[in-house]
């Protein structure tokens, strides 16, 4: 392969100049500072997102101590209806004395 053609195809070899890579410096320096500005703010962000999901488990939780207690309170309901209906009042104790006979006449 011959010089000419490797110049024809790359190009001249340049020297380096030294304002160039003080350009590209602070270049870095910038994309840095953005890319650790960016970081904070990723780190914010999920700090942000890990309390929303500590207050939704907690909702979630209190939603469910809920369901149960309604779940209990229905059942205990039921049972009191189904206890009315079908009239289990004979197994409970009357009273020895009605109260009709309070005022019956004692002869």
């Amino acid at each position: 392969m011959d010089t000419s053609e490797i110049l024809r195809v790359f190009g001249h070899l340049k020297d380096p100049d030294v304002t160039q890579n003080v350009v590209s410096e602070d270049v870095t320096s910038y994309t840095v500072r953005k890319d650790e500005n960016a970081l904070e703010g990723y780190l914010m962000a999920i700090e942000s997102l890990k309390e929303q999901v500590q207050s939704e488990r907690e909702r979630a939780s209190r939603a469910e101590a809920e369901a149960e207690f309604l779940r209990q309170a229905l059942a205990k309901a039921q049972d009191q209806a189904t206890k009315l209906i079908t009239d289990q009042s004979r197994t409970l104790k009357r009273p020895a004395n009605p109260w009709w006979r309070f005022w019956a006449s004692k002869d």
